[in-house]
């Protein structure tokens, strides 16, 4: 009997030992990440004594790609820009997209449909890996009110071409 229950204890260390190596070997395995992923990141600002800029480059495949470019001028420019980022391990998982449009500094209330958006130089522009530049939307509508100095509510609801629709409603803040 002696035999018997030197048998069994062996047998208890060995397996204890065993799911202890395994478990450790496991855990250690499983990267914790300090940030969930993928994630969005949105700003919202805008610039006084600015306008949107645009200017045609050529790129890789020789087709010209529109670029659109907050600078210094004499308009009121809002930005809405959502930063996506996926898991470290995806290489190319990173991209923007930037919404720009400018109004007149003046006004303390603007409205915006599908007829004058040409006019406010509207323009949605992509950063990533293999995006093709800004474009122009093909309908919608863009409000915004100054709640004081330094703040505007605005509500975006736009589409660009067949698939591409833009909406939401926040909260503007003075930018760089």
């Amino acid at each position: 009997m002696r035999v018997r229950q030197g048998y069994n204890l062996y047998h208890m260390r060995k397996t204890l030992l065993f799911t202890l190596l395994a478990t450790t070997i496991c855990t250690a395995c499983h990267k914790k990440s300090s940030r969930q992923c993928p994630t969005d990141d949105y700003t919202y600002t805008f610039r006084n004594n600015s306008r949107v800029d645009t200017v045609s480059a050529p790129v890789w495949n020789a087709y010209p790609m529109l670029i659109a470019n907050v600078v210094a001028g004499d308009k009121r420019v809002f930005t809405y820009q959502q930063e996506h980022t996926t898991c470290p391990e995806v290489q190319d998982g990173y991209f923007a997209r930037i919404l720009v449009f400018e109004t007149d500094p003046h006004a303390s209330h603007f409205e915006y449909n599908s007829d004058s958006l040409g006019a406010i130089k509207c323009y949605l522009r992509a950063s990533c890996y293999g995006c093709s530049g800004a474009i122009v939307p093909t309908g919608g509508t863009i409000k915004g009110t100054r709640t004081d100095n330094n703040k505007w509510d605005v509500n975006v609801d736009l589409t660009f071409g067949a698939s591409t629709i833009l909406k939401f409603s926040a909260h503007f803040i003075p930018g760089q």
